[in-house]
């Protein structure tokens, strides 16, 4: 029976129940779909012990609507060593985090974070994991597929966003409806359903991509609606440009390359890593910052750029300091 035929209803399409998800029906979209927090240590033994052989737990369970934090950062650390194998501790840590959600039986969820390099055999377990983040309305989203040797640019642990996901039609709410803060890093997102997030998500004050290997522009738009504080892109490689435009957005931290940005004479902005070092060298860029609050710059100090870096620092202490 194909995944199409098994989300068939007698009325037509339905949503998957979690049996059908936890055997691989979101791998792909079917077609009718398109039109507290824990370490890894301490989750797998106490509460996966009290889950199965604690009555009074598994009802505590049920009703729980606080964060859940998929830590395995040790685990990481050891496969950046060559010390763990990266392919069995991305099965292991599939396995924990599905017996955990599966189980679950609360209607809500303050908080999802999932954390570890999980390479593309598990594209199923981790659209299972995003269907179940909006089934439970959750408000504080982080899905981080970094490499496990902290590798920028890095994508062979990438993961396409499922924008089909998005467009699942639910009666009574919109989904991601009650996110405040989205954190995705390693994941391939479009434009568009950036937009999504932004338009969508009213209550969302807090969003931040980190290498999104195709990303190439952000556009964030004045609206009545929108009440984002807090914008932060890393490491995008292929971005060219950034234009914020909505006067809620406080502030603004963006590293890597050299890029078009345009934000609000309000917004407080950091800057690091490359842009940091072409701004000096390339002083004239600085102007397009000229009506900013407040410019934090986080410089590797590199002995190539010092002068640069104390004539310029004088010349903006001059500006800023004529303006103010």
């Amino acid at each position: 029976m194909t995944a199409a035929s098994q989300l068939d209803g007698p009325n037509g399409p339905r949503l998957p129940n979690l049996s059908e998800l936890a055997n691989g029906a979101l791998e792909r979209p079917p077609p009718q779909l398109d039109s507290y927090s824990y370490k890894e240590t301490t989750i797998k033994s106490p509460i996966n012990t009290a889950l199965q052989d604690n009555t009074r737990w598994r009802k505590l369970w049920k009703h729980f609507t606080g964060s859940l934090d998929f830590d395995a950062s040790d685990t990481l650390r050891l496969i950046a060593h060559l010390e763990k194998d990266r392919v069995t501790e991305a099965r292991r840590y599939r396995d924990w985090v599905d017996q955990v959600l599966v189980s679950h039986e609360g209607s809500s969820l303050k908080g999802l974070r999932i954390a570890f390099v999980l390479g593309k055999s598990n594209v199923a377990a981790l659209n299972k994991w995003l269907y179940l983040a909006i089934v439970k309305r959750v408000q504080r989203l982080e899905l981080d597929l970094s490499s496990a040797d902290g590798c920028v640019g890095c994508t062979d642990s990438s993961f396409t966003f499922p924008s089909w996901l998005l467009h699942i039609n639910f009666l009574d709410f919109t989904n991601f409806d009650r996110l405040t803060s989205l954190c995705l890093k390693s994941i391939s997102i479009t434009e568009d359903d950036l937009a999504y997030f932004l338009s969508k998500c009213s209550l969302l004050e807090q969003l931040t991509v980190e290498n999104a290997a195709y990303l190439h522009k952000v556009r964030v738009a004045a609206r009545q609606s929108l009440k984002l504080k807090h914008l932060e892109i890393r490491y995008c490689l292929k971005l060219e440009d950034v234009e914020v435009s909505a006067r809620s957005v406080a502030s603004f931290k963006y590293a890597g390359p050299m890029i078009n940005i345009n934000v609000p004479e309000s917004s407080s902005i950091s800057l690091a890593v490359e842009y940091c070092e072409m701004l000096f060298v390339k002083f004239p860029r600085i102007w397009s910052f000229s009506g900013l609050q407040q410019l934090e710059l986080n410089l590797r100090m590199m002995v190539s750029l010092l002068p640069f870096i104390i004539l310029n620092f004088a010349i903006v202490y001059l500006f800023f300091g004529h303006i103010a």
